[in-house]
Order: structure tokens, then sequence, then C-alpha cells
């Protein structure tokens, strides 16, 4: 049978281990993700953030409209301060917007009305969009290569 200082010791234990897990997955969901695969998207509210965390790519509104901008900021300024717009001529003019990797490989903005834009390029599978820490928001052919699109 277990001793009192026994259990005692097995409910610190379970403990220090259930804080270290949760400690590790709040690490993991704060440092954000700076990666779109194919499949994946991301829709108004969410972004990419480059890892050193200077740069962060998402929708967002102009303040004199209700119209939506895919577009770069500067991550953890207090004021949202805007550094490249990827649809300034096409704004969504909603809150549909989603961009993605389609089956072709090709980056895409849509809404509900249907496609804002398109990249010329044509990837595979295994393309992925990564927003680097340079601020450069390049597609790649695959996670490992270092062939940009």
């Amino acid at each position: 049978m277990f001793t009192k200082s026994s259990i005692i010791i097995i409910i610190h234990s379970s403990s220090f281990l259930l804080l270290l897990i949760l400690h590790t997955f709040l690490l993991k969901v704060s440092q954000g993700q700076n990666t779109l695969l194919l499949g994946e998207s991301i829709k108004e509210g969410q972004s990419l953030v480059s890892s050193n965390r200077i740069y962060e790519l998402g929708f967002f509104n102009s303040t004199n409209s209700t119209n939506s901008y895919v577009g770069i900021w500067y991550h953890q300024l207090p004021v949202k301060t805007i550094i490249w717009v990827a649809n300034r001529e096409k704004p969504v003019s909603d809150s549909s917007g989603v961009i993605t990797i389609d089956t072709q490989g090709a980056l895409v903005i849509n809404d509900s009305k249907g496609t804002i834009f398109s990249s010329n390029t044509k990837g595979s599978n295994q393309t992925i969009a990564k927003l680097m820490n340079s601020g450069n928001f390049v597609l790649k052919a695959s996670k490992y290569s270092q062939e940009f699109l």
C-alpha cells in the first residue's frame, strides 16, 4: 500500500507533469504560425506571424471603410502599421475573406462573390506560403525546399 507521504509525492509529480504539458502547449500556441499549408486557411481574425515575431499577415479594415484587405504589418506595435497590401484595388466587401492554397498550389484570396486574387504560379500539393523573418510573404515548392515559386 501507499503511505501518506508517497501519495503526496505522486500528486505533486502529477501536478508538475500537468503544468509542464500545459506550459509546452501554451508556448507553442503563443509562438504563432508562420506557414500556410495546402488545406489550411486564414480568415478574418486569424493571422500568420513571422518566427521572429516582427511581422504579421492577415485581414485588416481601413479606418474609413468596412472593406477588408490582406496585408502585412508590424506585429507588436500598439498601433497597427501596415507595410504591404495585397488587394488594394480589389478589397473584400464583407467578412467572408479567406486566404488559401488551392489544389494546383496557387495562393488565392476569395470572398463570398468569388476569387479576388490568385497567384500566377503553379505548384503542387506540397506548396506552402510562408511569412519570412524579412517580412516577405513567399510561396515555396515545399516545407523543406529553398525554391521560391
